[in-house]
């Protein structure tokens, strides 16, 4: 089956045809970033619509189901996509596992992407991306798993930067107390 199946693909819009209130309600980086490290807050009640980066990069996570807040902003950026998910059809939070994840689709983008200078895929490129769905039950307890341990992984990283910084700030206070551990 193919994704267009399942979704409607969106381009980001040019920021010079935008009105300034337009502007003024972009989809940033930092609302991409937090959408994906948090999507397990809204899993009972998201929004069906996920932001896909179209310039993979290496290690980095294209593909997060947008925030109920972040819902009707607006995506500007080219090199990002908005993928309208059909609910009935298909789990927003398993298409991000699939496109974030699965071998097979990960085959299928190194295949789109060989041999240029710059890797993008294209809208079109999600439309006729093959997938294989298993029943849409098992599509949302895996999206479920998915991106509760995304979220785990972020709050258990979250909390060994603020160790990190007690420690340094613990061990500032001893030297300039002049004691020794």
């Amino acid at each position: 089956m193919k994704l267009k199946d399942f979704v409607t693909i969106e381009s980001g819009k040019n920021t010079n045809r935008l009105s300034e209130k337009e502007l003024a309600n972009q989809y940033t980086n930092l609302d991409a970033m937090m959408d994906f490290f948090t999507m397990a807050k809204e899993i009972d009640d998201s929004s069906n619509i996920i932001a896909f980066d179209l310039y993979p990069k290496a290690g980095n996570y294209n593909a997060r189901v947008i925030s109920r807040k972040n819902s009707t902003k607006i995506i500007t950026n080219q090199k990002m996509c908005k993928i309208i998910v059909d609910n009935k059809k298909i789990s927003p939070y398993y298409l991000c596992y699939l496109l974030n994840e699965d071998n097979t689709v990960q085959r299928q983008k190194k295949l789109f992407t060989q041999g240029s200078f710059i890797e993008r895929l294209r809208p079109s490129f999600l439309r006729n991306l093959d997938v294989k769905l298993p029943a849409l039950p098992q599509q949302k307890l895996l999206g479920k798993i998915y991106v509760q341990s995304i979220y785990l992984n972020y709050l258990e990283k979250d909390l060994a930067d603020k160790r990190l910084i007690q420690s340094k700030e613990l061990l500032a206070q001893k030297i300039r107390e002049g004691k020794t551990l």
